[in-house]
């Protein structure tokens, strides 16, 4: 069995705006799926490193970082207004250390063969009247179609 951990970006207004005050266009869906003996490797591989970045933080200054503190998001190692206002963890690390949480996600990503599905909706092509929830369902149904049920297991259309 595979658990995926689904996720959307950008915003969740379906209108785009006008020529004069346009908004961001883009809607994404993403899911992460690993086969269930690999989930827990993957996160373990991934809480060690923020666990010993967070020890060698509350070494050096006078913080205290437990795993719960040590949250990522993608925003906030690409934006250092927002890293500083969210995260006192992130914002504590030297870029390289940053780099070092990055290339063991996309590390695990790889070594841990998982599956990455992703749906992406341009709301300048919807429909007048199209609500989040149909822009949702539209991009939940398209990510859903990638996937194939069989009497063997399961599968993912390439």
């Amino acid at each position: 069995m595979y658990f995926f951990y689904v996720d959307e970006s950008g915003s969740r207004d379906p209108s785009h705006g006008t020529t004069a005050h346009p908004k961001d266009h883009i809607y994404v869906l993403l899911a992460v799926g690993l086969y269930e003996r690999q989930w827990r490797p993957f996160e373990l591989e991934i809480s060690r490193l923020k666990l010993e970045l967070a020890h060698y933080l509350n070494r050096e200054g006078n913080v205290h970082f437990g795993l719960a503190d040590c949250e990522i998001k993608s925003t906030w190692l690409r934006h250092a207004p927002t890293r500083s206002r969210y995260s006192p963890f992130l914002a504590a690390l030297h870029p390289d250390d940053m780099g070092r949480l990055v290339d063991a996600f996309y590390d695990q990503l790889d070594s841990r063969n998982a599956v990455i599905l992703a749906s992406v909706i341009d709301k300048r092509e919807l429909h007048p009247g199209a609500t989040h929830a149909v822009m949702h369902r539209w991009a939940t149904a398209s990510a859903s179609e990638r996937v194939q049920v069989s009497s063997c297991g399961w599968g993912f259309v390439e």
